[in-house]
């Protein structure tokens, strides 16, 4: 298997971990810590604390007998999540944990310091960093215009707070160093060019002394706790220090244990699964910081052109399939914040986290999207119950009606304004749009047949039928090789030959359009192949080609791809291979591994891919959420 890492298109030279409520996703291969980000609905963002290049918010230093053992380390990922960097010098070593618990406000660094040499060493060690901007997110970066301070709580030498403030509190990060031992902290400020206001860069240091005999080890635990005001910041870091950070780490890793996918002794497919899939389930949704609801993303990371935005094709035919193969309960939270905030603008091309429009204009697959998950939801999990929502209900028949405003004329092929990587198309009619229409007409013909409301059911179907005859006259036109399917046509005799792997043509036979022998499906997968071959080489449509193949059985081209990474990552040590910011595109990579080796794998309990049996009855009992946000220890 190739070295595939959480993340594709940028140089790996960072790594990610997250909890619901805060994500961090550029701690760097030293340790540092070098943004903390959370969602917020009052700013309808993704908030991020950053630090500057050469100081990152939270950096870790380990300095004996005058040698600083911090300055590179080994890393590793434990349980496909947690980041644990090792450092060593001559006479000491030092690991660190990265620790994001489960419902907590907050992360833990813990740093452990042993001596392993003959000798006594002095030795001075701590965390150091410095807090440069506040930037908010959603799709656009702009940085937050507000007072920036590091402030130590009065009576407190083991605190900092990083806060930003206009008139009251905007947000607060306590940093709460939890050893026994005495630390000093100092406060600096670094004045830089232009307005004082905005232009300060404000740094502190937290650091012990101390002398470690031949064998001898201590641990220093960094508690950061975030929160809207400073004594919500300081609560959530206590109660980090209260719950101790070996508990916490502990209860992390039982819950990753129990949501890790099991490939049959193959462990270059165990993490490429698991990595994907953790990184997918923690960065395409997020628990607000200030409302304390569930807001879904296509990204919590700023270096991905899609964070703090809500889309409907990355939500519900991408990240989805990866959160339902790790949680049913979550799946369905999925679809009910779909059903629900996000309703009233279904089909725009990108919202907010609270469903306002934030880029016009309507998508086709977009549209289709809410069914095409909701149909594929019911028919994994069996779970009826969802159907008897009055969102639910009220949602299938507002798509159908904005389905109907897209018609052509008498005709009924739907036109669009974006195409399915959302760039505007001159030609309004996409066939791979089109077909995925045509499947969730079906879909919305079996919703009515489970709640036995046949007049409708029989209704849609005919509709489908009819747009089904119609793509076929419309899109189909002599190729090279014979009849094949078109790219777009303008319903005037004009029409273009191409494909787009973000939402491949390769996917009708997976809709159950076509047969992977038609004749027509077969000249155009011979003419997507040519068209791929003369493409430059692009990591993200690599990826996306793998994806589609799989999903639609076609194995050898599949590894054929994953062989070339494994070639490719000989030649570079897998320094630029991985998965890019776009959690979506991890979920469905994660999901698509599991068509493809689905015979090696076994989904966790909670999964709704774990022998779950749908049947017909009318009513099921919702999935119960164990996520004890009740549990007052762990």
């Amino acid at each position: 298997m190739p070295v595939i890492r959480s993340r594709t298109g940028f140089k790996w030279d960072y790594c990610a971990t997250a909890s619901e409520y805060i994500a961090l996703p550029r701690n760097t291969m030293k340790g540092q810590v070098g943004c903390v980000s959370f969602l917020d609905m009052g700013f309808n963002a993704n908030v991020d604390l950053v630090g500057r290049e050469d100081m990152p918010l939270v950096s870790p230093f380990v300095i004996a007998d005058g040698e600083e053992i911090t300055r590179s380390a080994d890393f590793r990922l434990e349980k496909y999540w947690i980041p644990v960097y090792g450092f060593s010098g001559s006479e000491v070593s030092a690991s660190l944990r990265l620790i994001t618990p489960i419902t907590r406000k907050g992360f833990i660094c813990r740093l452990e310091v042993k001596n392993a040499g003959s000798r006594t060493v002095k030795a001075e060690c701590g965390f150091r960093g410095a807090f440069k901007d506040i930037l908010l997110t959603s799709k656009a970066l702009t940085r937050l215009k507000c007072d920036k301070l590091i402030t130590i709580p009065s009576r407190e030498k083991n605190m900092v707070l990083l806060k930003g403030e206009r008139e009251d509190t905007l947000f607060a990060m306590c940093l709460l160093n939890g050893s026994e031992l005495d630390a000093e902290v100092s406060v600096c400020d670094l004045q830089m060019s232009g307005d004082p206001r905005d232009s300060l860069d404000y740094c502190y240091e937290m650091s012990i002394e101390t002398e470690l005999a031949p064998g001898e080890s201590f641990v220093l635990p960094l508690y950061a706790g975030i929160g809207k005001k400073d004594i919500s910041a300081v609560s959530a870091a206590r109660e980090l220090m209260y719950q101790g950070a070996d508990r916490l780490e502990d209860n992390l890793k039982k819950w990753l244990d129990r949501h890790i996918i099991h490939c049959g002794g193959d462990e270059e497919l165990k993490r490429l699964v698991n990595e994907n899939s953790f990184y997918n389930f923690f960065y395409s949704q997020g628990v607000t910081l200030d409302t304390e609801e569930m807001a879904i993303v296509s990204a919590r990371d700023s270096k991905s052109s899609a964070c703090g935005v809500y889309t409907d094709d990355d939500s519900l035919l991408r990240s989805i399939f990866g959160v339902k193969q790790i949680s049913q309960s979550q799946a369905r939270k999925h679809l009910q914040y779909a059903f629900g905030i996000q309703a009233e603008n279904v089909g725009v091309l990108s919202r907010t986290i609270n469903g306002r429009v934030l880029e016009p204009g309507m998508k086709l697959d977009s549209i289709c999207a809410p069914i095409r998950a909701l149909q594929d939801y019911i028919e994994t999990t069996g779970d009826l119950s969802i159907l008897y929502l009055n969102d639910i209900q009220d949602h299938v028949s507002y798509v159908q009606d904005i389905l109907g405003t897209q018609y052509h004329g008498m005709d009924y092929i739907m036109e669009t304004l974006y195409d399915v990587s959302g760039n505007y198309t001159q030609y309004p009619y996409l066939c791979v749009q089109n077909v995925l229409a045509w499947k969730i007409l079906t879909d919305i013909s079996m919703l009515y047949n489970r709640i036995r409301d046949l007049d409708r059911s029989k209704e849609a179907m005919n509709v489908a039928d009819s747009l089904k005859l119609a793509i076929m006259k419309s899109f189909v036109f002599e190729g090279a090789d014979g009849p094949q399917f078109a790219w777009a046509v303008d319903m005037e005799g004009g029409y273009i030959f191409d494909d787009d792997p973000s939402l491949s043509l390769l996917m009708l036979p997976f809709w159950g359009f076509c047969e992977k022998n038609d004749p027509v499906f077969l000249n155009t997968r011979k003419f997507i192949a040519g068209l791929r071959s003369r493409e430059p080489k692009n990591m993200k449509n690599e990826i996306n080609t793998l994806i589609n193949s799989a999903l639609c059985g076609d194995k050898d081209t599949a590894e054929g791809i994953m062989k070339g990474w494994i070639k490719k990552a000989a030649e570079t040590g897998g320094e630029e291979l991985g998965a890019d910011p776009h959690a979506s595109l991890c979920g469905i990579l994660a999901f698509a591994l599991k068509m493809l080796y689905g015979d090696r794998l076994r989904m966790p309990g909670a999964s709704a891919l774990f022998q779950k049996t749908p049947t017909e009855s009318l009513f099921h009992k919702s999935p119960t959420v164990k996520l004890n946000y009740k549990k007052a220890r762990v």
